[in-house]
């Protein structure tokens, strides 16, 4: 600002910064000076317009929101902000009018937002080129980059490839197969990269025309012909192929397009064995073109999308047949992975299948921003398909959006990366009429940003490592160099190439910093070429690897991080990649990302989204080394914790609420009912300075609504132990808000224990030690699930001798909840939670079901209780639980309940309730056991988790709105807590006791990429709604009280 006071971007984000931090007439000039340049600019009218709410200038407001929606109607912020007001005025039929306006952007997600986030700040937030202010001294320059060609495997070259011809004429009579596979050398011969034998080196497998390829082992830039070796044998010819771990044991398997029937190698580590038949992934009888391997439902496995050309079958032409004019096409597959080692082709039900298009190429990126994989698919003779990946297998056709995209015919493949550094991810399209850029412009939208070469194939990589990302174009038999600079692109020079260069692909081969470039050529079994990489003017580099967790039972991304976005920052140097399987002509890039740093020697930090949409963020890592970051497990999601005073420390009691998730995804259709009540036992709490202290916490990627919490005194005779009646409820009975009590010297507890694992000693559930049931065997596909366990409890004579008693079934255990996206994957599996159900044994040995799915403890470590009164007792008091959730159980008993006859209930309000900002409490293990607790008195400032945007309760007092349950909720978020006091009431007297129970209501939702409005604090829930997310003849109440409760309490605006 300083050298250009009026330039229009550096007043945009000093406007921004300025108005974060309350300086709102400083902002307000930014603002008035990016207009008085752009009066149209819906950003800068929106954030002018913000700033007319403290002046307490509506009217003008008014006028700026409108001028910012006019100009773009999806500017969701400004449309949320414009209710508001006229909510503030009392103008209800306005107000109404946008509130469905936002209701339908918010459930399609297909609103612009403004944030203090790169990409949210709108178009003079972006990064820009070119810089009209003076480079500093010491900036990175770009240096001479020059590539010298050998042949890989020190082969002879070979004759030129073979070039494809627009047309193609054959004789009448030519049986169609032969007539395609004469064509194939034509097509060309693709290439992939990965390391396959785990050395650390990028190996490289190309098609060969004849067979199912040749895989080649790098050794330091050395790269042998291992094909026999690593049993890369079999029917073929093949095309191209990609690499992606699809059984997730950290190798890369390969999938090899065909003339033909495909083909799916699975590497043991030594050797690839075919597994095509066993996994069902062979496809037709068709010629396959591109492949691409990553996880298309956000799930954590991999799965495949195949471009397929043309049908082999048919009859034999009876005159002269164009090529491909006169070839039928075919449909596309779509492999759903159904991790059981099968695959299932889903691409007719997802309507991805193309119908009888000539498909040759396909990309799978993330082209809309919202952190999942789209599709691009190339075709021949005909436009490309831009998929939009809309989740839960629903993709819907956006090619018509980009009305630029939608004129290109005749193409030969594609590729994406972030061109404009605007973070999206921009299109270089590979066709007949020359070759095409696509700026991404944001939403699903890719506008034409001109034709700057005559290019049949291509790669993206970051040649001189300057930091910026170039292009090296193949065309009229040169590889040239397209060099980004600050001043738009520049020539790096030309390398002479032999004709029909097909896939390109970057590599660092020998490990010096330097990406070398894979070359493959159309023709029968061409050896591949390497452009050996030379910098004249050496600059500093990083190349980045993903390992995604599969620890047992733990599984969250697929292994490779394929569909990670990796942010690498150092200075003023901010770029990102994502992991991709498939791209340019026929290619499998490396699933390393090599970034330039120019004269950068440490890298600030780097940050990564997961394919899972967990953010992680790494630091202190150094220039010029290969570092492979592996995925922390860590639980993104849960529950709000409770910890109470003990007299010494606040403690942690448990998590609770997690029955009132909301959006929690079942099936396609289907989320889990969220319950808002809750009773909670307090096992241990103390006086202090004359009040009860709780603390309600939200320590997770989570949002919580609470609407009441109350403490409940009870009072009762020495000997007795009270607990609520709780449980999460699947198939009934539901938690009935009673108090249990019962005498500990009469729990009945099990003689005999018998679980899957065989018999075992029943004194492990007699106390609560972290001592659990043996054979919990983890299912390591889906956190959450195991494999079905059978819990068999024999009791003996005490069952039948309490045959007159009402009894209660006590468990003290946890589970492991799972996630939405763990939820959709084994629904594709064809699995299902079994909550837990009961049988008992009869004096024949026959089992007979009492209670069937009756529920589960409903998270950590508790006490859940069930009514089994109508439990049989003249069998051999042997009962039995099954389910297949990840159930622990530390201690187990039956017990007569007195509840009520020998309880008194005292219900207090807070005597003070504090919304404020805490921190992360650590989680520790106390003996190196499962599950991890927390710990309030080490708190973490900060952790790498997103934000829901929204508006938030503000912090403070708060205690008005916790009284009773009116949809009136304190909202939450990440890091915050509330803070609840109680005034100790006088003592029960002798011979008496007393227990604590909370009583709250309340609902709480998380950021999963399959959980109803993962991303936003609305539509807020309310008592009312008969299910989450609710159909739009619904919305959450309208009352002249809520609207002011809304206005008053809910004034904390935070942003993604």
């Amino acid at each position: 600002i300083a050298l250009a006071p009026e330039h229009p971007h550096a007043n945009h984000c000093y406007g921004i910064l300025l108005k974060h931090l309350s300086r709102f007439d400083e902002a307000e000039a930014c603002f008035r000076k990016v207009l008085a340049r752009d009066p149209h600019d819906p950003t800068a009218n929106y954030y002018l317009g913000t700033l007319m709410i403290p002046a307490k200038r509506p009217a003008e407001a008014e006028k700026l929101f409108k001028k910012a929606i006019a100009v773009e109607p999806h500017q969701q912020s400004a449309i949320f902000q414009l209710f508001n007001l006229y909510f503030r005025q009392d103008k209800e039929a306005q107000a109404e009018t946008l509130v469905t306006i936002f209701e339908k952007l918010e459930q399609a997600e297909s609103g612009n937002k403004a944030g203090i986030v790169y990409s949210e700040m709108g178009r003079y937030g972006n990064g820009i080129r070119p810089f009209p202010v003076p480079v500093p001294p010491g900036a990175d320059v770009s240096g001479g980059v020059s590539y010298t060609m050998t042949v890989i495997g020190n082969e002879a070259p070979g004759r030129d490839g073979r070039v494809r011809k627009a047309t193609e004429t054959f004789a009448a009579g030519t049986p169609r197969r032969e007539a395609l596979l004469r064509r194939l050398p034509g097509i060309g011969l693709g290439a992939s990269l990965a390391d396959v034998d785990g050395d650390g080196d990028q190996d490289l497998w190309t098609a060969d025309g004849k067979g199912p390829g040749r895989l080649w082992m790098n050794d330091g830039g050395t790269f042998s012909d291992v094909s026999s070796e690593w049993g890369i044998h079999g029917a073929g010819p093949s095309v191209s192929g990609c690499f992606g771990d699809y059984d997730h044991d950290g190798r890369p398997d390969l999938y090899v397009c065909c003339a033909g029937l495909n083909r799916l190698f699975r590497n043991d580590g030594k050797k690839f064995v075919d597994v095509t038949k066993a996994t069902g992934v062979g496809g037709g009888d068709v010629l396959s073109v591109q492949a691409v391997m990553a996880d298309l439902d956000a799930d954590g496995d991999i799965d495949i999308y195949v471009a397929n050309l043309a049908d082999l079958t048919g009859p034999a032409a009876t005159t002269l047949t164009r090529w491909p004019d006169d070839y039928p096409g075919t449909k596309n597959h779509l492999f759903n992975n159904d991790r059981n080692g099968k695959f299932t082709d889903i691409a007719a039900r997802t309507g991805t299948d193309g119908g009888a298009s000539r498909s040759v190429g396909i990309i799978a990126a993330d082209l809309d921003g919202d952190h999942d994989a789209d599709l691009l698919v190339v075709n021949e003779g005909q436009p490309p398909f831009f998929f939009r990946n809309d989740r839960i297998w629903r993709f819907t056709d956006r090619t018509a959006a980009s009305p630029d995209l939608a004129a290109r015919t005749g193409g030969f493949g594609a590729m994406a990366a972030d061109l404009d550094r605007d973070g999206l991810a921009d299109v270089v399209l590979f066709a007949r009429s020359g070759t095409h850029f696509y700026r991404n412009a944001g939403g699903d939208r890719l506008e034409s940003a001109g034709t700057p070469a005559n290019a049949t194939s291509g790669c993206i990589l970051d040649a001189d490592n300057d930091g910026d990302l170039d292009q090296l174009l193949y065309g009229n038999g040169a590889a040239s160099l397209r060099l980004a600079t600050r001043d738009g692109w520049e020539d790096g020079g030309k390398t002479q190439l032999p004709a029909g260069v097909r896939t390109m692909l970057p590599v660092d081969a020998d490990g010096d910093g330097v990406l070398d470039v894979v070359v493959t050529r159309a023709g029968n079994d061409l050896p591949p070429l390497l452009l050996k990489g030379k910098l004249d003017r050496p600059h500093h580099w990083i190349e980045i690897g993903l390992k995604g967790v599969r620890e047992e039972g733990k599984m969250r991304a697929n292994t490779g991080g394929v569909g990670a976005r990796v942010t690498v920052v150092s200075g003023t140097l901010n770029r990102w990649q994502e992991i991709m399987t498939a791209g340019s002509v026929l290619g499998g890039p490396s699933p390393c990302l090599h970034f330039g740093l120019g004269v950068r020697t440490q890298l600030d930090y780097v940050s990564v989204i997961w394919p899972d949409d967990l953010l992680q963020g790494e630091s202190g890592i150094s220039a010029d080394t290969k570092k492979v970051i592996t995925q922390t497990y860590r639980k993104s999601s849960s529950c709000p914790l409770l910890f109470a005073w003990n007299g010494e420390r606040m403690v942690f009691v448990t998590d609770f609420l997690g029955v009132g998730g909301l959006g929690f995804f079942i099936e396609p259709g289907t989320y889990a009912p969220p319950d808002p009540t809750e009773l909670v036992w307090i096992p241990s709490l103390e006086p202090k300075d004359g009040q009860w202290v709780l603390s309600i916490h939200e320590p997770m990627e989570e949002i919580l609504y609470l609407d009441e919490a109350k403490l409940l005194v009870v009072d009762h005779p020495e000997g007795f132990v009270v607990v609520p009646d709780e449980r999460l409820a699947v198939l009934g009975p539901a938690p009935d808000g009673r108090l249990v009590a019962y005498r500990p010297d009469e729990a009945i507890f099990p003689i005999g224990l018998e679980t899957l694992a065989g018999s075992a000693d029943a004194a492990l559930l007699r106390e609560t030690d972290r001592r659990y049931q043996p054979g919990v065997m983890r299912d390591k596909r889906f956190i959450g699930f195991a494999a079905p366990q059978e819990i068999v409890l024999d009791f003996g004579a005490a069952l039948a001798s309490a045959r007159d008693q009402d009894l209660f079934l006590f468990i003290d255990g946890w589970v492991e909840y799972p996630y939405s996206h763990v939820n959709f994957a084994a629904w594709q599996a064809g699995l299902a939670l079994q909550a837990i159900s009961i049988d008992v044994e009869s004096k024949g040995g026959t089992w007979h079901p009492v209670f069937d799915q009756f529920g589960y403890p409903a998270g950590m470590p508790r006490v859940m209780t069930l009514d089994v009164s109508k439990l049989p007792r003249d069998g051999t008091g042997r009962i039995r639980l099954r389910t297949n959730l990840e159930l622990y159980i530390d201690r187990l008993w039956l017990a007569r309940d007195h509840g009520k006859d020998v309880v008194t209930v005292k219900t207090l309000d807070p005597a003070s309730a504090e919304l404020r900002r805490s921190g992360y409490p650590r989680e520790y293990s106390p003996d190196g056991e499962e599950p991890l607790l927390y710990d309030y008195a080490l708190m973490d400032n900060a952790i790498d988790y997103k934000t829901m945007e929204g508006d938030y309760t503000r912090f403070g007092d708060v205690r008005t709105l916790l009284r009773a349950p009116d949809d009136q909720y304190v909202i939450l978020g990440r890091a915050e807590e509330i803070l609840l006091r109680f005034d100790v009431i006088e003592d029960p007297g002798p011979g008496r006791a007393r227990s604590f129970i909370l009583k709250s209501d309340g609902y709480c939702k998380d950021m999963d990429l399959y959980t109803a409005h993962p991303h936003t604090v609305g539509p807020l829930p309310f008592h009312g709604m008969s299910t989450f997310p609710y159909p739009p003849g619904e919305h959450y109440p309208r009352s002249k009280e809520h609207d002011a409760y809304r206005r008053t309490f809910n004034t904390r605006r935070l942003l993604r």
